[in-house]
């Protein structure tokens, strides 16, 4: 289902008026700009090293110097290089991070595999908001994580993997081949009234910040997760008020038999929620074991106004390590969003951030994506790239780090997918019969057993970019523009990477024009460059 923050259809004609009006403004205000920017996308190589990264341009912590499609000079914000062999020599010497005789790996880190929240408060920010762009991370990750590509279920319970290859146009026909590379891990399929059970504890903020719309869209969310429940599963709905208390809690028997809803009242205005000692009393109700337990989860809805800690940050992330996860469900308006209290307890409790501006969001993300944020069908989920010698990932970094961290490891639910899109070049002759590996390995949590699964695309079985792909493409622009309106850098350096978002969001948009994302993003691109 696409966000629901976007009410009115924006055509691809009104996108380009608007946003290349925009530009051209800018173009003639005096700036100089020396061709349309390229997207650099993340993934660390180095020579025949395995390597870690986050494989879509997503961290923002190096700048990148590489070379647009023009083959004109383009600065961007990449993640820093990582693997116990990589170079530290200029981020411009390309040839110590592409081998032309051995293959590498890179390991994926999945820290925001599940972070669905960006796309919302972005669009719901400039579309809905003050028309700026939050000031938050803004990787490609969570707004490919966000987007329906819609890539087909696995045929039966384990993940799938499929994909393509297409190469980039080149207008500098002497500068290295360029190829996009997009694929997804799929999740199987799994009917609403016939998924697996959860142990399901609630923890709902009651604290003073939350008076008004966003105990409101509380008690939406309620209602929807009310509406979600099976016979079997097992619910405890946890108030954290000064204190925390169980409002109900029981083994469901059927349909509208455990009411949610009516049970939360807010506290005086003065009340600071523990929220510290309700997420211990929900992991308390669903720690033990019990004859026909669901996956025990842990959902939390606020709007991020609350205090906490390192140590309750690190008791979330031991509980998700046992397998309990955290689902958290941001509520109310963007700007009073507290996204840094949210992201660590999400990140730490590996599960599903998801936010609500509006009723509508939360029974989207709560009922009819209720398999895919709250049960899980793989975890401990690894990603691995294996490119040929000869292949690289478009990426430089200024900053490497030769002690890499293990990278983060993700959750897949039903009736979900992660999308992955890089760009490649080749520093060298790549042989014909190449082939790109993909591995996956995951712990099936029903058999309980690790499992692993490796995809082939050959380097010489290239076709045109399908509606998936461009999309992907537009996908991993449109975070990057995003981030330059977020920055308010000069207009000289922010040119070519608007335009490249235009361009690509344009491309899908002629394949697929009632797209509800593509139009957001239409929207979105539209709307700031007209501020």
């Amino acid at each position: 289902m696409p966000p629901l923050s976007q009410t009115s259809s924006w055509s691809l004609a009104t996108t380009l008026a608007f946003a290349f009006g925009a530009v051209v403004t800018v173009a003639t205000s005096g700036c100089s700009f020396a061709g349309d920017a390229s997207l650099e996308l993340a993934g660390d190589t180095g020579s025949n090293t395995t390597a870690t990264g986050d494989g879509d341009g997503d961290d923002e912590t190096s700048t990148d110097t590489g070379t647009s499609e023009t083959g004109e000079p383009d600065t961007g914000e990449e993640s820093s290089s990582t693997g116990p062999n990589a170079s530290a020599e200029d981020p411009e010497f390309a040839a110590d991070l592409c081998d032309p005789k051995a293959s590498h790996a890179i390991h994926h880190n999945l820290e925001q595999a599940k972070v669905e929240a960006t796309a919302v408060l972005v669009s719901d920010s400039v579309l809905a908001g003050d028309g700026s762009v939050p000031p938050i991370p803004l990787s490609a990750r969570p707004f490919l994580n966000h987007f329906d590509f819609d890539y087909a279920p696995a045929d039966g319970w384990d993940p799938q993997v499929s994909g393509e290859l297409w190469q980039s146009p080149m207008i500098n026909i002497d500068a290295p081949k360029r190829f996009r590379l997009q694929y997804a891990v799929r999740g199987p399929a799994m009917d609403p009234a016939e998924r697996l059970t959860v142990d399901l504890a609630i923890v709902v903020d009651l604290g003073a910040a939350m008076a008004g719309d966003p105990l409101v869209l509380a008690e939406e969310a309620l209602a929807a997760l009310e509406s979600s429940l099976l016979p079997g599963d097992r619910v405890t709905l946890i108030a954290a008020g000064e204190t925390a208390s169980v409002l109900t809690s029981g083994i469901v028997e059927g349909a509208g038999l455990m009411p949610l809803t009516g049970l939360v009242e807010q506290q005086d205005s003065l009340v600071q929620a523990d929220i510290g000692a309700a997420l211990e009393l929900a992991y308390t109700s669903v720690t033990p074991a019990w004859d026909g337990q669901g996956q025990p989860r842990v959902l939390l809805i606020s709007n991020g106004n609350f205090a906490g800690d390192d140590a309750l940050t690190a008791h979330v992330g031991d509980q998700a390590v046992e397998g309990r996860y955290l689902i958290t469900v941001g509520v109310g308006d963007a700007k009073q969003f507290d996204d840094m209290r949210i992201s660590e307890l999400a990140h730490a409790g590996r599960g599903a951030m998801l936010f609500a501006p509006t009723a509508e969001h939360l029974w989207v993300d709560l009922q009819e994506k209720f398999s895919a944020n709250v049960v899980a069908a793989a975890t401990e989920l690894e990603v691995t790239v294996t490119l040929p010698p000869g292949l690289t990932m478009r990426q430089r970094s200024a900053d490497p780090k030769l002690d890499a961290p293990d990278p983060e490891l993700a959750i897949l639910g039903p009736n979900d997918s992660l999308v992955f899109h890089h760009e490649l070049e080749a520093c060298a002759e790549v042989a014909d019969d190449a082939v790109i590996h993909v591995e996956i390995e995951w712990i099936d949590p029903l058999a309980k057993q690790a499992k692993q699964l490796v995809w082939e695309q050959p380097i010489n079985a290239l076709g045109e970019a399908s509606h998936a792909g461009q999309k992907g493409a537009a996908t991993v622009a449109y975070a990057r523009a995003l981030r330059s309106f977020r920055d308010g850098g000069p207009p000289s350096e922010t040119y070519g990477v608007v335009l490249d978002a235009i361009s690509h969001i344009s491309d899908a948009l002629e394949a697929q024009p009632d797209d509800p994302d593509l139009i957001e993003m239409s929207s979105v691109v539209a709307a700031l460059s007209q501020g």
